[in-house]
């Protein structure tokens, strides 16, 4: 299950004041996402994911934004590494998701460099949750774009946005 229902939506936000104040996201709400497979939307399946869809991917997140942004900016971050590391070598891959397929990945990230407005419209609009389905497909195709010009994108993950029925794309 990949799906960010009420009760989880429920749970991100009771603890939205304790994650403010205590600067880290309570574990009550990485487990229920973890529980509802938030995690490992962008994971291969041969290491226990579902590989989502961008699309179905920024539709969560932004489901989680609506109980608190905070979670959902961290988590979105978090839960992008699964993609990244499918990448990577097989022997990479086993360290890191063999044991568990819940296995989360930190890192810092330093946005660099200009995005095209269109991207930019998308996160700003994605944030206060205006127009959530048409800036999804915005920001779905650009980060699509970024990952069919650089040639990186996993082959599943490639199949996937080919069969995706997004207007425009």
């Amino acid at each position: 299950m990949t799906t960010i229902t009420a009760d989880v939506s429920a749970i991100i936000e009771s603890h939205a004041a304790e994650t403010r104040s205590n600067r880290e996201i309570a574990k009550p709400v990485i487990d229920a996402l973890k529980d509802c497979g938030f995690f490992k939307m962008m994971l291969p399946k041969k290491w226990g994911g579902s590989e989502k869809t961008p699309q179905e991917f920024f539709a969560a997140q932004m489901a989680i934004a609506e109980a608190d942004m905070s979670v959902a900016w961290a988590c979105g971050i978090i839960s992008v590494h699964s993609f990244q590391l499918a990448m990577m070598d097989e022997r990479a891959q086993s360290d890191v998701y063999k044991d568990d397929a819940n296995t989360l990945i930190s890192s810092s990230y330093n946005p660099a460099g200009a995005l095209p407005n269109l991207a930019k419209v998308a996160l700003c609009s994605a944030a206060v949750g205006a127009g959530a389905q048409a800036q999804v497909t915005a920001l779905g195709r650009y980060w699509v774009a970024i990952c069919q010009a650089m040639a990186i994108a996993p082959s599943w993950f490639r199949e996937k946005i080919m069969r995706s029925k997004i207007p425009g794309m």
